[in-house]
């Protein structure tokens, strides 16, 4: 008599269905509160980036350079084809109750491929002397060059050269260095170095330095910083004891719009020599010229 003989499955298929097995019946007695805790929760903090901190136009500068963030320290240029008029009133206090020296100063920049801007003045000044009456008293140019794109030397740095066209004294030129960062996020920080020298007449030099930081309140509307001035005056023909300015005081800038800002710095001496108050209101209007939204467009949109 033949046996039929018996086939048993092959140890794959038995170890497969008993795997099988097994995870169903530990799916089976798992409840929902059993899952959770086997999938933790996962949190994610950052730090949401400020808008006039992203990086715009041709040299990948934050937006906030695009316009003055400081009344007395400069930082980088304008955006090639962006045109900025600005209008200037200056009053400078002396430590007794005389009458202020007020200058009041019209400009317009004009940004320039090859991160180039040039600069027009027009100064008026009202003198504190009763018998003088308020005059023109001359004019200026200037020109910047940046030296590479934002952030690709550290600090910035800005060659600035200006020429100045006195009415009633001598003509003179001054040259500057002008630097500039972000600190952190929301803080704004800029240093500029200055010499000056007249031409003509008894040749008097002034030379020093501003420094200004500033801390975002509200994104593209307010900022509140501390600005410094040190000015050294040589005396005439570069005889006798000179003259060294010591200023510190608060700044606000507002921002009406986004092609606007008004500033308001009062600094107050800080030594003899220094006036009691050397205050600054600076309103400035942005015209775009290749077209605002161009300028201020994020890096990474303007391919498209």
């Amino acid at each position: 008599m033949n046996r039929t003989a018996t086939t048993w499955p092959c140890p794959a298929v038995l170890a497969t269905v008993s795997i099988l097995a097994l995870a169903s019946a530990q799916a089976a007695t798992t409840g929902p509160d059993d899952q959770d805790a086997m999938l933790p929760e996962l949190t994610v903090t950052g730090t949401k980036p400020l808008k006039e901190e992203r990086p715009v136009g041709a040299y990948n500068q934050p937006a906030w350079t695009t316009q003055r963030r400081f009344a007395t320290t400069r930082v980088y240029v304008l955006s090639p084809g962006q045109v900025e008029f600005e209008q200037w009133w200056k009053g400078k206090y002396p430590g007794d109750s005389g009458s202020p020296d007020q200058l009041f100063q019209s400009e317009i920049g004009v940004g320039l491929p090859h991160r180039l801007q040039l600069d027009f003045y027009a100064n008026v000044q009202n003198p504190p002397e009763p018998d003088q009456d308020t005059r023109v008293i001359g004019s200026q140019v200037e020109l910047r060059w940046a030296l590479a794109d934002w952030g690709r030397i550290p600090l910035n740095p800005t060659l600035y050269g200006e020429w100045k066209f006195n009415n009633s004294a001598p003509d003179a030129y001054e040259a500057k260095l002008l630097l500039g960062d972000e600190v952190a996020t929301g803080w704004h920080w800029g240093l500029n170095a200055f010499y000056e020298q007249a031409v003509g007449g008894e040749r008097t030099n002034e030379s020093g330095m501003s420094t200004a930081i500033s801390n975002t309140l509200i994104d593209e509307k307010f900022s509140l910083g501390l600005e410094m001035n040190i000015e050294r005056a040589s005396a005439p023909n570069f005889h006798g004891v000179p003259t060294v300015e010591v200023l510190l005081g608060p700044s606000l800038q507002w921002l009406p719009a986004q092609n606007m800002h008004v500033d308001f710095v009062p600094l107050f001496g800080m030594n003899q020599e220094s006036p009691s108050v050397e205050a600054y209101v600076v309103f400035g209007i942005d015209f775009g010229g290749e077209g605002d939204e161009a300028i201020r467009a994020p890096t990474s949109t303007r391919s498209r």
